[in-house]
C-alpha cells in the first residue's frame, strides 16, 4: 500500500484561490479573488470591464476600467478580495459558453500583454473552459 498525505503544507486552502473569478447568475454577485484584485491593481472603489472576442465568443478578458466600467467594493473587511453585482453581466457571460447552472468559479491566466487592444490597458484571459 501506498499512502499519499494531504496536510496543511500541501493542500491549498479554499480561502486561497489564486487567480479566479466567481459568478452567481440569480444574485449577479461577480467576486474576483485577493490575488488577482491584487495582479490587476483594483481594489475598493475602482472598476473593471470585461471583454469578448467576437471571433471567438466563448473566449472572455477582464481588465480594470478607465471609466464606465463595474465598480467594485471589497467583498468582507480584512480581505482583498473584491466584487460587484450584475446580473446581466453574468447571464450574458454563462450564455455565451454554454454554462446553464445558476453559479460558476474559473480560474483566470496571467497578464495577457500582445493583444491588438490598447497596450497601456493590462488584460487578463478568463479560462472558461475551467468553470466549475
Amino acid at each position: 500500500m501506498k499512502l499519499k498525505s494531504f496536510n496543511a503544507t500541501n493542500v491549498r486552502s479554499a480561502r486561497s484561490q489564486g487567480r479566479a473569478i466567481n459568478m452567481n447568475s440569480k444574485s449577479g454577485i461577480i467576486s474576483i479573488s485577493a490575488e488577482l484584485a491584487s495582479e490587476m491593481n483594483v481594489s475598493d472603489g475602482d472598476s473593471v470591464e470585461f471583454h469578448q472576442d467576437e471571433d471567438n465568443p466563448k473566449d472572455w478578458f477582464i481588465s480594470k476600467a478607465i471609466e464606465n466600467g463595474f465598480k467594485c467594493r471589497l467583498k468582507k473587511e480584512l480581505s482583498n478580495s473584491v466584487m460587484f453585482n450584475s446580473t446581466g453581466m453574468v447571464r450574458t457571460f454563462f450564455k455565451s459558453i454554454d454554462f446553464n447552472e445558476t453559479s460558476g468559479k474559473m480560474i483566470v491566466g496571467k497578464e495577457i500583454t500582445d493583444l491588438p487592444a490598447d497596450p497601456s490597458m493590462p488584460i487578463w484571459s478568463i479560462i472558461t473552459k475551467s468553470i466549475n
